[in-house]
Formats: structure tokens, sequence, C-alpha cells
């Protein structure tokens, strides 16, 4: 059997585990949040919702709430349009996961 090793700053690091992002909680109501602003994530702009024209179908973003001060978890669909997220995009409360 092979193993895959991963080169870390020229050390060989066979046993690091992996560190996954905290699951959301969801309410009593079936909504997903996160209390904090998860690691990994950052101000998002219209264009990462969309490549060469085309919406990124399902892909995960947050929006925090003016009212409750969590991170609500969306996905994108079909009905999503840049004039529903526009105005929540420019007060800079819509996060995605990633790099510009």
């Amino acid at each position: 059997m092979e193993v895959d090793f991963k080169e870390k700053e020229g050390k060989t690091d066979l046993f690091s585990p992996v560190k996954r992002e905290k699951p959301p909680e969801t309410d009593e109501n079936g909504f997903q949040f996160y209390a904090i602003q998860p690691a990994g994530t950052r101000v998002a702009t219209l264009d990462d919702f969309h490549v060469q024209g085309k919406r990124k179908m399902g892909m995960k973003f947050l929006i925090f709430g003016q009212y409750w001060k969590v991170y609500q978890v969306y996905v994108v669909t079909g009905g999503l349009t840049a004039a529903k997220l526009e105005k929540f995009v420019k007060e800079g409360r819509v996060f995605v996961w990633g790099e510009n």
C-alpha cells in the first residue's frame, strides 16, 4: 500500500489531522446558522456568485443577520438574483468561503 506524504516546510507530515469546520447550528425552525464567523470565510462580491455568466448553483454562502446577529446559511438556487443580494453585498453582510 502506498502512502501519500504531505510536505510542509521541508517536513513530512503523515499524521496531522485535517481541520474541519464546525457544522452550523440549526434553530427550532430548521434554519442553519453560525454564531460566529466561520474560519475561511470572507466578505463576498456579486462576482463570487457566478462563473462566465452562470450561477454557481448549490454554493453555500452566509448573510450576517441585521437583527439576530448570526451568520445565516443560504444556498444559491435558480430563484437567487443579483437584485436580491445587492443590498446585503453593499452593506458587507454576505460571506463566502475561499479566497478572492
